[in-house]
C-alpha cells in the first residue's frame, strides 16, 4: 500500500523503508536516499508542480464564474416593482411598524401610479393597496401610532396601517406641497402641512392625528 503526499509516493511496504520515492514519466519508482540532493529536488518540483495546478485553477474558476457589479450610474435604480403597485417612489417608500405593538414592520410606499400599499418584506406579498387621485403625492407615518397619513393634491387621509380601511380624510384648498406629523405637549401628535395656495401665497394648517379635524391654520398673506 502506498499513499502520494505532492505527487510523491512513499513505500509503506517494499525495498524503499528507509529510502525516499518519486516517480519518473514512464511510471517507474526510483528509491533514492533521504535528505539526498535529488530528493530534496524532486520534492521542490512537486510542489511547484502543485501550487502551478492550484493558480491555474483558481484562475479559470475565476474566469468562469459570473461575478455581479453595477456601474456607478446604475445605483439607486429600481430594477423591479410590484405589478399591483407601480414603481415605487424613494420619498415615499420605507419600513415601519403597523402599531407599537407589532414585532414586524411592513414596508410601506406611495407609487408613481398613486397606489398606496403594504407588503410583506418576508415574501413580497401585499398586504393592503388602495387607489388614491392621480397627483404629487406625500407619505408619512405617526411615530408609535396605528395609521399612516397620505396627501394628494389637496387631500389629507389617514389610512389604519394593519388593514389599509380609511379612517378620516380632509380636503382644503391649494396644492400640499410639505407634510409632517409632529407630537407637541399640549394636544399631542399634529399633522402639519404647507398648502401653496393661489399665487405665491403659503397656508400653514394643524390637523388633528387622531380625528383630522383642522385645529388652526395660518396664512402667509406676503
Amino acid at each position: 500500500m502506498h499513499e502520494r503526499i505532492f505527487g510523491i509516493r512513499e513505500l509503506k511496504r517494499g525495498g524503499c523503508t528507509d529510502l525516499e520515492s518519486t516517480s519518473s514519466t514512464q511510471g517507474t519508482v526510483k528509491c533514492l536516499p533521504r535528505g539526498s540532493a535529488r530528493s530534496e529536488q524532486h520534492l521542490r518540483a512537486a510542489k511547484m508542480r502543485w501550487t502551478a495546478t492550484y493558480v491555474v485553477g483558481l484562475a479559470l474558476f475565476t474566469l468562469l464564474c459570473p461575478i455581479s457589479a453595477i456601474y456607478a450610474d446604475e445605483a439607486y435604480q429600481v430594477d423591479f416593482h410590484h405589478v399591483l403597485l407601480g414603481v415605487p417612489q424613494v420619498e415615499t417608500t420605507f419600513l415601519d411598524r403597523p402599531s407599537a405593538t407589532s414585532k414586524a414592520a411592513l414596508l410601506y410606499t406611495l407609487s408613481q401610479s398613486s397606489i398606496l400599499g403594504a407588503i410583506n418584506p418576508k415574501d413580497g406579498s401585499v398586504v393592503w393597496r388602495q387607489q388614491l387621485a392621480n397627483g404629487s403625492g406625500l407619505l408619512k407615518a405617526p411615530a408609535g401610532g396605528n395609521t399612516i397619513i397620505s396627501a394628494v393634491n389637496g387631500t389629507v387621509q389617514a389610512w389604519d396601517a394593519a388593514e389599509g380601511r380609511l379612517v378620516w380624510g380632509w380636503t382644503g384648498s391649494g396644492e400640499i406641497k410639505a407634510l409632517d406629523v409632529v407630537r407637541d405637549g399640549i394636544t399631542g401628535q399634529g399633522i402639519y402641512m404647507v398648502t401653496q395656495a393661489v399665487g405665491t401665497r403659503a397656508i400653514i394648517r394643524k390637523l388633528s392625528e387622531r380625528t383630522g379635524a383642522l385645529l388652526w391654520e395660518y396664512e402667509d398673506e406676503r
